[in-house]
């Protein structure tokens, strides 16, 4: 195949990832992709034959990329989900709750999300109900926990074997070997950056829609809204808290070289030694905590205590104070069950949550004061379960309290209801996926057609796109 007709291809699959499932005319699509009407209809019947786009007039990515298998640890809850090549959920289940998850012993773990996996493969449908051997084009384990180079955690919010290199085997090679799945297909990622990135895929397809819905004559101008590089600043106020920071590509929108979504040149910013965001042992001032109360006096909720432990037991961390566990320590009248269901709810109506969730967002404006000031994203995300109106609003008070200087920056909430909140993280966990095994590896996907096979290690032999996939055989 000669490179104008590799080119051609690959612009439409970046067509595809950028409108998909929005449905588009021939001469839309051709436009977006930046070919002729007759190139378009001559290469959507090369790549539907190869299985690379779907038959469908939405023009989504096909069967050839088959699923990415997320399992997500969270303190308590796993949850484990397939994911189609756009980052929707297509078949999830939950995981059995197990007080501290993350803290089990390695084996322990490994076994934990080996009958999760078995579950998920077990209930899946597809096609008229059949189940049988999956394609998957790779696999992602989230933990609540930054991760060393290494690839073990780092802290101490996971059993101490794990950081134990005569115990126990680096995260991504035991998980591997759990799920009897090839080592170089599994990544195991912080909770925090698959929420990044979640949302940096999400603001990006928002700014290539709104960049095709420029005049045709302005939208190759880079220089409008949402073209530029920026970064995109997330915080994950769950069982722990952690950050994320992505600066994002300038999006490329119906000019030379064609549509391709800003997400798939993003660079996820983790530091020098892996630990960019990990903000939940970040010590507060004792001296913030009188005026937080000062400010919930009215409500019926337990005093913010300064004496109050982290996980890793010591005294004045943020996470001892800002996650979803410490609100539910000071609403006195809800019990965890109970609070987890307001939190979920359209409104938060009862007063004394909203009050917490104020004081939370308060807390975490004092703190984000000169994280914000240095990195000046271009997107303020806030995610997880207690990532709601009261705490952004808090979020600004808190900014104001330290003397924020023009307007306010904007904070970017989440879908509301169970669904938004976990399935955000197993999206973008997803999308990690994708964007590593297909988006990235389009042209070489394209320029030898293979798609299907056994994996080859000479360069001039790649790697399939896919690997058939049943729990417990490779």
């Amino acid at each position: 195949m000669d490179k104008r007709a590799v080119d051609s291809r690959v612009r439409i699959l970046h067509a595809a990832v950028a409108t998909a499932p929005t449905y588009l005319t021939r001469e839309q699509f051709a436009s977006v992709a930046e070919v002729s009407l007759r190139t378009l209809d001559h290469h959507l019947a090369a790549l539907r034959t190869d299985r690379l786009l779907d038959a469908g007039p939405a023009r989504v990515l096909g069967s050839a990329f088959g699923y990415a298998l997320v399992v997500a640890i969270r303190s308590q809850t796993s949850h484990a989900a397939l994911i189609d090549p756009h980052g929707n959920v297509v078949h999830s289940v939950q995981g059995r709750e197990v007080s501290n998850l993350r803290a089990l012993a390695p084996s322990d773990l490994l076994e934990h999300v080996q009958v999760l996996v078995r579950r998920l493969l077990a209930t899946r449908t597809r096609g008229r109900g059949r189940s049988g051997p999956v394609d998957l084009i790779g696999i992602a384990v989230v933990l609540p926990s930054p991760l060393r180079q290494s690839g073990r955690p780092a802290g101490q919010s996971m059993h101490a074997d794990w950081r134990n290199a005569r115990r126990t085997k680096p995260l991504a090679r035991a998980f591997a070997e759990a799920l009897s799945a090839p080592v170089e297909r599994v990544h195991v990622i912080n909770d925090g950056h698959v929420h990044a990135l979640a949302t940096a895929h999400d603001r990006s397809r928002e700014l290539t829609a709104l960049g095709l819905q420029r005049p045709r004559e302005s939208q190759g101008d880079e220089s409008g809204p949402g073209y530029r590089e920026g970064l995109s600043l997330t915080l994950h106020l769950g069982g722990v808290i952690s950050a994320g920071v992505v600066l994002l590509a300038a999006e490329r929108v119906a000019g030379r070289p064609g549509t391709r979504l800003g997400f798939v040149e993003s660079r996820l910013l983790s530091g020098g030694h892996s630990m960019g965001g990990e903000i939940a042992h970040l010590p507060l001032s004792g001296q913030w905590f009188p005026t937080i109360n000062q400010r919930s006096a009215h409500a019926d909720v337990a005093p913010m205590d300064a004496d109050r432990k982290c996980f890793c037991g010591a005294l004045g961390h943020l996470q001892a104070h800002a996650s979803d566990t410490a609100v539910a320590a000071r609403v006195r009248h809800l019990d965890r069950r109970a609070l987890h269901d307001v939190l979920l709810g359209d409104e938060i109506e009862d007063p004394d949550v909203a009050a917490a969730l104020r004081d939370v967002g308060f807390l975490l404006g004092l703190v984000m004061m000169s994280p914000l000031k240095l990195l000046d994203p271009k997107a303020f995300h806030l995610t997880g379960l207690i990532a709601r109106d009261e705490t952004a609003a808090g979020v600004h008070d808190g900014l104001t309290e330290r003397g924020w200087s023009g307007t306010l920056p904007e904070i970017l909430l989440p879908p509301r209801g169970l669904a938004g909140q976990q399935h955000l993280g197993v999206r973008g966990a997803g999308l990690i996926v994708y964007r590593e095994w297909a988006y990235r590896k389009f042209e070489r996907i394209v320029r030898t057609g293979q798609t299907t096979g056994r994996r080859q290690d000479k360069a001039d032999r790649p790697q399939p796109i896919t690997f058939s996939y049943r729990y417990g055989a490779r």
